[in-house]
């Protein structure tokens, strides 16, 4: 679910400067990723152009990848390239849900390995 490099250098990181890095990303992660999550949401609801899809996915991605969630970056790659690819809306509709599932599973998980963080509500 993790990808261990990532963890490993923002625990280097935190380790080096005093402060909790790890915590500060996901406690920002925890927020900003749900905030994501809507938006893309958004954009399928009002039929946005695919290439706004396509960047909003892109942006997710991004933060996955930034919070060392990596099966999450995974499955948002997987519907940027999907959607650049001009699959059907059904699919569009299907992989988002499937990212939400994921996001979710991700926050849970951060949420026991790093016992300070609490779900976004």
């Amino acid at each position: 679910m993790f990808d261990a490099d990532t963890i490993a250098q923002m625990d280097s990181l935190g380790a080096k400067s005093g402060r909790d890095v790890r915590g500060k990303v996901w406690a920002l992660f925890q927020v900003k990723a749900p905030e994501a999550l809507d938006a893309l949401s958004a954009l399928l609801v009002s039929n946005a152009d695919h290439g706004d899809i396509a960047k909003q996915a892109h942006a997710l991605k991004s933060m996955a990848h930034s919070a060392g969630a990596k099966r999450l970056a995974e499955v948002c790659h997987a519907l940027e390239s999907r959607v650049q690819a001009q699959v059907p809306q059904a699919q569009i509709e299907r992989m988002i849900i499937e990212i939400g599932a994921c996001l979710l599973e991700t926050l849970q998980a951060m949420s026991v390995q790093y016992g300070g963080l609490r779900l976004a509500n």
